[in-house]
């Protein structure tokens, strides 16, 4: 089982939509599931909600985040990269994690993103009666960030936000996805940092998986 996934959220200039759409397809998605140990990415679109965009990738373990080839794509970015992250990107939030739990093999055509301010506590909600009957795949991401140095890249974006953990859990349905995440809201309380539902967008998968 994969055990590493990079969690991120962004907005976007709504002028440069088609281009920013352009370049996930045919650029930066493909890049990024050519490094070695990354083995699937996922787009997420909000519907009148901020932020934007939700994306993660699974990868090997959280180590393939921090590996040379990785790196090396973030210290070198393409223009065209360039110019998306520097003036198309917006309110990026990106943590590297590791996956603390994850079950239910069936992708949903919602996700539900809660950023948290601690994971304790988070098992127990993920255990509730009406979580698990609403949702068909629960994970719960800790951050397993190192410290180290801002990327070219992330200076680009002028510095990310970062979180302590993430409970996404995925829906067949929109309804059931909305009363997920009323349900979260109010069992974590002030352990929820904030809360979104998203519409699935596309999957991109490693070719070497």
């Amino acid at each position: 089982m994969s055990t590493g996934v990079l969690a991120l959220w962004n907005n976007r200039e709504p002028q440069h939509a088609e281009e920013y759409e352009d370049w996930y397809k045919t650029e930066h998605f493909p890049e990024r599931l050519g490094i070695p140990g990354i083995l699937r990415g996922r787009r997420y679109e909000a519907e009148g909600a901020s932020p934007q965009f939700f994306t993660y990738y699974e990868t090997e373990t959280p180590d393939v985040l921090t590996s040379p080839a990785y790196l090396e794509r973030l210290e070198n970015p393409t223009d065209w990269t360039r110019r998306i992250m520097n003036d198309v990107m917006r309110d990026m939030s990106r943590t590297v994690c590791r996956v603390a739990r994850r079950e239910g093999g069936i992708r949903g055509s919602h996700a539900v993103a809660v950023k948290l301010r601690s994971p304790e506590g988070a098992e127990k909600v993920l255990d509730d009666s009406e979580v698990q009957a609403r949702t068909v795949r629960r994970e719960l991401w800790v951050s397993a960030e190192s410290g180290k140095e801002l990327t070219a890249e992330e200076k680009l974006r002028g510095g990310d936000e970062k979180i302590a953990a993430c409970i996404m859990v995925e829906t067949l349905r929109r309804p059931d996805a909305d009363a997920v995440l009323s349900r979260l809201m109010t069992l974590l309380g002030s352990d929820a940092q904030s809360g979104e539902t998203y519409r699935f967008l596309c999957e991109l998968e490693s070719a070497a998986g």
